[in-house]
């Protein structure tokens, strides 16, 4: 809600550092099993509210103090080494990685996510930009593909899928398959993985054109538009 808005940078670092005291504490008290995978811990959000305090330290810098960004990092692996499964230390490490200008562990993390269906759509914003970037152009066409995959499979499956919500009687499954189609046709992410897939293959034919297959793709946008 704005609470440390007003703090000084010194006594933000006050309270970044109290956070992180919270979270070894808690950590310290937990009697796990034997055996026990470790998921989360119940003072995560500790680390995410001090890992947020330093990038907003970082944006107010003048000039910016790069500093900020290692000990997010830092402060974020070790927060995975005590709650691998969470979620939040991994987003708030690719925009660390992306704002410390590497592009590969940033790549790393986000493929650790393993995500999937409809979450590709919802979360590539947090990569896919970064990839033009930093010139990744091979993993930007990839990340593309997959997109409008996800789109071709939804609109595929999605007929059959309501009909058998229709035949089992679970309308309130028709109205979601409905709204998830609904949001697939509108999604900017998808209008944005079209537009780029296109620049990449007119890029790629521009340096190996042969038999005018430059021309045939333009005249069709090589199936983008399906």
């Amino acid at each position: 809600l704005g609470g440390y808005a007003t703090l000084g940078e010194e006594a933000t670092l006050e309270v970044v550092h109290g956070m992180l005291d919270k979270f070894y504490t808690t950590d310290k008290v937990i009697v796990r099993p034997q055996g026990y995978v470790k998921e989360r811990t119940p003072s995560d959000d500790c680390l995410v509210i001090a890992c947020h305090l330093l990038l907003d330290l970082y944006h107010s810098c003048e000039p910016l103090n790069e500093s900020y960004l290692v000990e997010c990092v830092v402060i974020l692996q070790w927060g995975l080494e005590v709650s691998p499964k969470q979620f939040h230390f991994k987003l708030l490490l690719i925009e660390a990685y992306r704002l410390l200008g590497a592009y590969e562990p940033m790549h790393h993390m986000f493929t650790e996510m393993d995500v999937k269906h409809i979450l590709w759509d919802t979360l590539l914003h947090t990569i896919h930009p970064s990839s033009w970037s930093f010139g990744a152009l091979s993993r930007a066409k990839h990340m593309c593909e997959q997109e409008m995959k996800l789109d071709r499979d939804s609109r595929k499956d999605s007929f059959e899928y309501i009909f058998e919500a229709f035949k089992h009687g679970t309308y309130t499954k028709v109205t979601e398959l409905i709204k998830f189609e609904s949001r697939m046709s509108h999604s900017l992410q998808l209008a944005q993985c079209r537009a780029d897939y296109a620049t990449i293959m007119i890029m790629d034919l521009l340096d190996s054109d042969t038999e005018g297959e430059l021309s045939t793709f333009v005249a069709t946008m090589g199936g983008v538009r399906e």
